[in-house]
């Protein structure tokens, strides 16, 4: 599969990826987020929100920090300056691409300009920040266990073993015909999560998949409530499973309907 296809995932950057880690009990609150897509002062609006405090929470992004919204340097310059965790999501991913591709010199892809001009401005402590995103973040052991990853868990997989495709892209896997066994996975992965984390009871919580709403179900929590399209972003906070969202600034003036997922 070539770099950067529109109808599927781009080469990851595997001399980079992280799949797993676990994250020490340090903090008094973990403060997940949905995905932000560059959208800096929402970022703002809800850390204000949520009374952030840097000696006491930490706040972990659920992947595409960045793209689609006005600042995503700046959010991802905030996310190093507040000590924020994060999942690497697919507009991660396709940073990854852009770069490979500038310095072969083989664009796979017409990529939107502002996506290789935010690959050009980055620095180094800018991709050593986006190399400390695994696929998977687990919360230390709290009254609830939970785990993040940017589109889904893989049921069928260890949890510190993910495959990328699952991970990152796992809502867009039943519509794509290629050759992979994850592109055929159940679309309702949540369903199978559920079945087999029944006894553990640990909750998985991802983005990537623009709604509305909020989607709930037993044991798995979907946080991307389309900021960047002028929807909320919102924000999951342990211990307490407490969701806050704050409403979004909507630079694309667009309507988005319920529930449909968007892969770009």
């Amino acid at each position: 599969m070539k770099t950067g296809q529109s109808w599927g995932p781009p080469l990851f950057d595997y001399d980079t990826l992280i799949k797993y880690a676990k994250l020490p009990a340090t903090h008094k609150r973990y403060i997940i987020i949905g995905d932000v897509h560059g959208q800096l002062d929402d970022l703002n609006k809800l850390l204000k929100k949520v009374s952030f405090n840097m000696s006491e929470d930490l706040i972990i992004l659920a992947g595409d920090l960045v793209n689609k919204g006005q600042d995503s340097l700046g959010v991802v310059r905030l996310a190093q300056k507040i000590g924020a965790k994060c999942v690497r999501g697919n507009h991660e991913n396709y940073l990854y691409s852009i770069r490979k591709e500038i310095q072969l010199k083989q664009p796979s892809k017409k990529w939107k300009d502002a996506q290789v001009s935010l690959t050009n401005q980055m620095d180094i402590n800018d991709w050593k920040y986006l190399d400390s995103c695994p696929l998977v973040l687990e919360l230390p052991d709290l009254d609830e266990k939970v785990v993040v990853a940017h589109a889904g868990v893989d049921a069928n997989a260890p949890i510190d073993d993910q495959d990328p495709n699952f991970t990152m892209y796992v809502p867009h896997m039943p519509n794509l015909k290629v050759a992979n066994k994850y592109y055929t996975a159940h679309e309702n992965w949540q369903e199978e999560w559920a079945q087999k984390h029944s006894q553990d009871g640990m909750t998985g919580v991802y983005g990537h998949t623009e709604l509305k709403t909020l989607d709930i179900r037993p044991l798995a929590k979907g946080i991307d409530t389309s900021c960047y399209l002028g929807g909320e972003l919102t924000a999951n906070i342990y211990p307490g499973d407490e969701i806050v969202s704050v409403k979004c600034t909507d630079y694309n003036k667009q309507e988005k309907p319920e529930a449909t997922p968007l892969l770009e």
